[in-house]
C-alpha cells in the first residue's frame, strides 16, 4: 500500500499531461484532415491518428524549446525560493530567534487512503477489468477457432489463391466459416485465421468473395491483428478518457480506408467498381453485434461506409510529392507534440538590483542555519551508529526497516518446521498402523494381506513358488501314496518354502519396526528444533528494544531537523517579500 501512495500522485499526474498532450494533437490530426485529407490521402490520415495513440502511451516526453507546449501558460514552479544574504547592517536591531530546541509538536500520521490513492486504485481496477475481458473472450474465440476444420471448398480455396496472387502473399492461411458473424473478419495473433460468415459463403460469387478476401489479407499483411493487441492496451490505460475513444474509433476506421486504398492500388480500374459493390454488399448484411475487441472485421461502423465508397470511387494514387511533404508534416508534428515544455533559465540578479533584507531577519536566519546544520550532523552521526548496531545485533533488514511490529525473525523457520513435522507425524503414524496391524494377523492372514499393505517382490515369488508347491502336491496326492518319493520330496520342498515365507514375514516386521523408530526419532527431533525457534523467536523483541529505541530518538532528531529546515525557508520568504515591501515604498531620488 505505501508503493502505490507512492506510485498514485506520478500516475495521475502523467495520465493528465499525456491527456491534454493528446487531446491537443487530436484537435490538431481534425484540423488537418478536414482541410487535407482529399490531397494527402489515407496513408497519412492514419499516420496522423496513429499519432495520437502513440502519444497516449509515451511514458515520458523531452523537454524541447520548439515544443508546441510552450505557448500554454507557465505553471508556477515548484523549487525552494533561494535568497541571497547580503551583509548585516550594524543600525539594526537584531530580532529575537524563536526557541529551536524546544520539543517539535507531534505530527499526525499520514490517513491510509487518500483521494490521488482512490481515483488511482478506481483507475487500476478499469484496466485490469477491462483487459481481462479482452483475454477471456480471446481464449473462448481461441479455443472454439481450435475446434473448426477449415473450409475446403473448391471455389473458396480457389478466391484466396487467387486474392493472394493479388497482393503477393504467400503465407498460408486458413478460412474458417461462421456463423458469429455478418462480416469477414481476421482473427488471431501470431498465426492469423480468416473468419467468412457462412452465408456469405452459399451466396456470394466468386469475384464478391475474392475482393473480401482481399481486404482481409490486406489486413494480415499490415500485421492489422498485432496492432489491435496494442490498441487493446491503449483503452485499458485510457478506459475512462474520451479522447482516448475518439483516437482509437478514428485510427480504426482511417485503417479500414488505407486497407481499401492498398487493395485497389493492386487492381485494374475495371475492379473497382465490383469492389466498391461488394462492400455495399457487406454493409447491407452488417448487423452491429458485441465484436471481439481482438479480431479485425472488414466494417466497424456502416456510417463510415459511404466516405469509403466515396474514396473507392474517387481513388487516385498519391502523388509523390504529396508524400513527401505529408511525410515532413507529420515528423514536424511528432517533434512539436512528442515533446514537453522547456524550462526557461532564471536570469541571476545583479548586486545593484538586490536589496538587502535588515540584519534581524538575516541574522535570524543564520541562527536557525546553524542549528540546523548542528542536528543534520547528529543525525548523520546516529544513523551510523544505529547501522552499526544492526549489524552488531544480527537484524534481518525486514525487521530493522519496520515499525517493530512486524511477524518475528523466526516466523518463516516456524511455519517450514511445523510444515515438516506435519509431514514426519503423518508418516510415522501411517507406519505405526501398518506395523501394528501387520503384527496381530496369522501367517496366514499375513500372507493374504502383504501383497496389498506392503508389496514386496520376493515376498510375491516365494508365495507363487508356495502356491505351485501346494497344487503339484496336490495332484499327486490323489494319484500316488504319501511314500512316493515325489510326494515326499514335494513336501520337503513346501516345508522349506514356508521356513522361507516365516523368515520373510518376520525380516517384514522388522523392517516396519526400525522404520517406525526411524520416523519417531525424526518426530522427535524436529519438535525440539520447534521448540528451539519459537524461544528465539519470543526472545527476539527483548534483545533488539535497544536498537528501536536508538531508532525513535533518531527518527525525533529528523523531525526536528524537518520542522527546522522549514521554518528557514519562511524567514527567507518573509525576508525577500519584506526587502520587496520596503524597496516599493521607498521615494526614488530625483
Amino acid at each position: 500500500m505505501n508503493l502505490l501512495q507512492h506510485f498514485a500522485p506520478a500516475a495521475l499526474d502523467w495520465l493528465w499531461q499525456t491527456t491534454i498532450a493528446a487531446a491537443i494533437l487530436a484537435v490538431v490530426a481534425l484540423l488537418i484532415q478536414w482541410t487535407c485529407e482529399r490531397i494527402i490521402g489515407p496513408r497519412w490520415t492514419y499516420s496522423l491518428w496513429l499519432l495520437v495513440v502513440i502519444r497516449l502511451m509515451m511514458p515520458t516526453a523531452p523537454a524541447s524549446k520548439f515544443s508546441l507546449f510552450n505557448v500554454s501558460a507557465s505553471r508556477p514552479s515548484s523549487e525552494v525560493i533561494q535568497i541571497n544574504e547580503p551583509p548585516m547592517s550594524p543600525t539594526t536591531p537584531a530580532r529575537p530567534v524563536a526557541n529551536v530546541s524546544a520539543a517539535p509538536a507531534p505530527i499526525p500520521s499520514p490517513p491510509l487512503l487518500t483521494l490521488p490513492l482512490l481515483v488511482t486504485l478506481v483507475w487500476l481496477t478499469g484496466a485490469v477489468a477491462y483487459l481481462s475481458f479482452c483475454v477471456l473472450h480471446y481464449r473462448r474465440f481461441t479455443a472454439w477457432a481450435r475446434r473448426q476444420t477449415p473450409v475446403s471448398n473448391s471455389n473458396v480455396l480457389e478466391a484466396l489463391r487467387d486474392a493472394q496472387s493479388l497482393l503477393s502473399y504467400r503465407r498460408d492461411i486458413p478460412v474458417l466459416a461462421t456463423t458469429a458473424l455478418r462480416v469477414p473478419a481476421l482473427f488471431g495473433f501470431l498465426n492469423p485465421r480468416l473468419l467468412v460468415p457462412q452465408a456469405m459463403l452459399d451466396t456470394w460469387s466468386a469475384e464478391e468473395l475474392r475482393h473480401a478476401l482481399v481486404h482481409e489479407l490486406v489486413h494480415a499483411r499490415r500485421r492489422d491483428h498485432l496492432l489491435n493487441w496494442g490498441l487493446i492496451v491503449v483503452q485499458a490505460v485510457h478506459w475512462f478518457s474520451p479522447i482516448a475513444y475518439l483516437a482509437l474509433r478514428r485510427l480504426r476506421a482511417e485503417r479500414e480506408l488505407l486497407c481499401d486504398a492498398v487493395a485497389l492500388s493492386c487492381m485494374s480500374a475495371e475492379q473497382h467498381r465490383s469492389y466498391g459493390a461488394a462492400l455495399v454488399k457487406a454493409a447491407q448484411e452488417f448487423a452491429r453485434t458485441r465484436i471481439s475487441p481482438a479480431i479485425v472485421p472488414m466494417i466497424n461502423h456502416n456510417n463510415e461506409v459511404k466516405r469509403r465508397v466515396s474514396m473507392i470511387a474517387q481513388f487516385k494514387p498519391t502523388p509523390r510529392v504529396i508524400s513527401v511533404v505529408a511525410l515532413v508534416a507529420i515528423v514536424l508534428l511528432a517533434g512539436l507534440t512528442f515533446t514537453s515544455k522547456a524550462q526557461k533559465a532564471k536570469t541571476p540578479e545583479t548586486p545593484s538590483t538586490q536589496k538587502a533584507p535588515d540584519r534581524a531577519e538575516t541574522g535570524s536566519i543564520k541562527v536557525l542555519q546553524a542549528a540546523y546544520d548542528q542536528l543534520t550532523k547528529q543525525v548523520e552521526e546516529s544513523e551510523a551508529v544505529l547501522e552499526a548496531m544492526r549489524h552488531e545485533l544480527s537484524i534481518p533488514s525486514y525487521v530493522a526497516y519496520s515499525d517493530s511490529y512486524q511477524p518475528g525473525p523466526e516466523t518463516e523457520n516456524i511455519r517450514r518446521l511445523e510444515g515438516l513435522r506435519l509431514e514426519a507425524l503423518s508418516e510415522f503414524r501411517s507406519i505405526q498402523s501398518l506395523y501394528g496391524g501387520l503384527s496381530a494377523l496369522s501367517p496366514t492372514e499375513f500372507r493374504n494381506a502383504i501383497a496389498i499393505a506392503a508389496p514386496d517382490v520376493h515376498s510375491g515369488a516365494l508365495q507363487a513358488r508356495q502356491a505351485e508347491v501346494e497344487q503339484k502336491l496336490a495332484g499327486l496326492s490323489e494319484t500316488h501314496a504319501k511314500e512316493h518319493p515325489e510326494v515326499v520330496t514335494l513336501k520337503r520342498i513346501l516345508e522349506t518354502i514356508n521356513r522361507q515365507v516365516d523368515d520373510r514375514r518376520l525380516g517384514i516386521l522388522e523392517g516396519l519396526k526400525a522404520k517406525t523408530a526411524q520416523y519417531k526419532a525424526r518426530l522427535e527431533e524436529l519438535d525440539r528444533e520447534l521448540v528451539e525457534v519459537r524461544k528465539r523467536d519470543r526472545e527476539a523483541p527483548t534483545h533488539y528494544r535497544v536498537y528501536f529505541n536508538r531508532k525513535r530518538e533518531l527518527e525525533n532528531f529528523q523531525q526536528v531537523r524537518d520542522r527546522l529546515q522549514m521554518r528557514i525557508i519562511e524567514e527567507k520568504i518573509n525576508s525577500a517579500l519584506t526587502s520587496i515591501t520596503r524597496s516599493e515604498t521607498t521615494p526614488t531620488k530625483p
